[in-house]
């Protein structure tokens, strides 16, 4: 069965999310947008290390996006795992902006570290990059990889020369030909991937987009976790549907974003995974980043 990527992106109001209210409009609210190429790449090598040990017999490894925003993190997945056999992967996003951008393949990347500590956005500026700094060899491999996949846009009348790496000049991307149709992108919500992903997945991937869902989208809020006792009904509903697509020995992908591991966040969702017969598999920066479905629960790792 081939599985297409699917994203979830925006702060949303909840009640209409769990309607499946696709006619809500995310724009409207708060939506973050940063996202860059190969981020969590700890997290992305575990997973490689783990299909290949693991699932090298299957004829095929299907992973699920959510939340995927424009899709690099989609065409991260992608292009990092293009030499594990069988891989299919489909993104998906509440957002209908985000899924025709991802679905567009073009991308714009600042080529400086002017920001790179300030905002995650621009973390994949080295595949761009044209200065005298040296890049390191994670840095080099991840821009060969890119290079597999994507082509620059010229600008001849626009560019008559490489933008100055001083200025924070920009470069466009657009997905090869070749490749652009192999990745699906749809409008879906998180909260309804029972409905519409009919076969289990051997990894779901949800990243820097659960507290989308677990704090008030006001514009002056977004650090506001919501009450313990909606918490508990918001990430209970989150839980039973990746309980109910990722496959037994397949993955639950978090990332390592700090939003999402929040108390008291965390301590509900990671008990209801391990209580879903999920256990902690990786971590990156201190927080689980990857879980492990390996059946019913015997005991619990998380008080």
């Amino acid at each position: 069965m081939k599985v297409q990527n699917i994203s979830f992106c925006g702060h949303l109001n909840y009640k209409r999310v769990l309607k499946g209210d696709l006619s809500f409009n995310p724009q409207r609210t708060y939506i973050v947008n940063e996202t860059s190429f190969f981020r969590d790449m700890g997290t992305v090598e575990y997973e490689k290390n783990y299909f290949e040990k693991n699932l090298s017999n299957k004829p095929d490894i299907n992973i699920v996006i959510g939340g995927c925003s424009t899709g690099e993190d989609v065409w991260t997945q992608k292009m990092f795992l293009n030499d594990v056999d069988g891989v299919n992967v489909l993104g998906f996003d509440l957002s209908n902006e985000a899924i025709k951008k991802a679905e567009g393949g073009h991308y714009t990347i600042r080529n400086t570290d002017f920001f790179t500590n300030i905002y995650d956005a621009y973390a994949d500026y080295y595949l761009a990059f044209d200065g005298e700094n040296p890049l390191t060899q994670k840095q080099l491999k991840y821009r060969s990889l890119f290079k597999d996949f994507f082509r620059e846009v010229k600008y001849p009348d626009m560019y008559p020369s490489k933008p100055s790496v001083l200025d924070g000049g920009e470069r466009k991307y657009f997905v090869i030909r070749t490749e652009k149709n192999s990745v699906p992108f749809i409008q879906e919500n998180v909260l309804r991937m029972q409905k519409f992903i009919r076969h289990g997945v051997d990894a779901f991937i949800f990243k820097n987009s659960l507290y989308h869902l677990t704090t008030y989208d006001l514009e002056h809020e977004l650090q506001n976790i919501r009450p313990e006792n909606e918490l508990k009904n918001i990430l209970n509903d989150f839980t039973d549907n990746v309980k109910a697509i990722v496959c037994k020995n397949g993955l639950f992908v978090l990332g390592a974003h700090e939003k999402d591991h929040k108390e008291p966040v965390k301590t509900i969702l990671y008990g209801l995974l391990e209580k879903g017969g999920f256990e902690p598999a990786f971590m990156e920066d201190g927080m689980v980043t990857v879980w492990k479905k390996a059946g019913q629960s015997l005991l619990r790792f998380f008080k």
